[in-house]
């Protein structure tokens, strides 16, 4: 059997994370804020904790999905959190999308406690976390980043050492930015053409082949825009997007960087959180710029089935 392993976050990406580290052979000990979360894990075989504390005091390796940097904070160095369980020589591994600084101020508290961290936030969704297919991008040590490296190959396919801790938060960032920005480029080309008259099928695969492809086109928004899809559980939230393009701005402003189209990608999002709410899914947003121009960009089974 090998070592046990702690899981905190269960949510829509780290759910299958810790599902796949479970099916690898690992002991686990497992929290989450909601008892329904930790609810199927406990029934094949891992171990439901009562606290942050209490994963920290059972494992020498903790990996962590959370929504954002005061959520990490609070659960790593806060009341019940997990430096107060933690024995020196722990490995924290932070899986989220988090603010380099913040990362940079939870390690050097770790440090000052002999508890080991890197940040090594994830790229490809929850179906790339279901696949065991997520690029993993590392901020931190070398060798700690090795040493995690046997569990993270569980859901991980690619990995990448970006250098000190939080510079894998910091290329998450810019990753997602420009992942926002070509997922609603794609959405106004294909307005603009489905508009005009073209078949939205026709006109995808055109894009997809062409210079304007890219992988939010030829991902996101032909697996769940085209068809329809708009489950909650399938795509990133309006607000982690927009969190992950603050952080972005922030590191741009801080370092005198001018991002004229983050900026504008930030506003979207914003605006897209005003109109249909923080946790609806990203792909969402298509459907605002749907209903200013009067058309629906889907597959042409979905657009035959409602009668369109």
């Amino acid at each position: 059997m090998k070592e046990t392993v702690g899981f905190i976050g269960l949510g829509t990406i780290g759910g299958p994370m810790a599902w796949r580290v479970l099916q690898g052979g690992y002991q686990m000990v497992v929290y989450d804020v909601r008892p329904e979360a930790m609810k199927r894990f406990v029934e094949k075989g891992a171990k439901g904790a009562s606290s942050p504390r209490d994963v920290g005091a059972q494992c020498k390796a903790v990996l962590l999905s959370l929504p954002d940097s005061p959520i990490i904070e609070q659960v790593i160095l806060g009341k019940s959190g997990i430096a107060e369980g933690a024995a020196p020589g722990t490995l924290i591994v932070d899986l989220s999308s988090a603010h380099p600084a913040s990362t940079i101020k939870i390690g050097k508290e770790l440090a000052a406690k002999g508890i080991d961290f890197i940040d090594a936030p994830v790229s490809g969704g929850a179906a790339g976390a279901t696949a065991g297919t997520l690029s993993v991008m590392v901020g931190g040590k070398k060798d700690l980043m090795e040493k995690a490296k046997p569990v993270l190959m569980t859901f991980g396919k690619t990995f990448f050492h970006c250098g000190e801790l939080g510079s894998g938060d910091t290329i998450k960032a810019a990753n997602n930015f420009l992942s926002a920005m070509c997922f609603i480029g794609t959405g106004e080309a294909m307005i603009l053409a489905v508009k005009a008259g073209l078949d939205p099928q026709t006109a995808l695969d055109v894009i997809q082949a062409s210079s304007g492809g890219s992988k939010a086109g030829n991902g996101r928004f032909r697996e769940l825009v085209m068809k329809g899809d708009f489950d909650k559980a399938k795509s990133m939230s309006m607000y982690l997007f927009h969190k992950d393009l603050s952080t972005a701005m922030d590191l741009a402003t801080k370092l005198g960087v001018p991002m004229f189209l983050a900026a504008m990608t930030q506003q979207l999002l914003a605006h897209g959180i005003t109109q249909i709410g923080a946790e609806a899914p990203s792909s969402a947003h298509i459907r605002l710029m749907e209903q200013a121009v009067g058309v629906k960009v889907r597959n042409r089974d979905v657009l035959e089935k409602e009668g369109r």
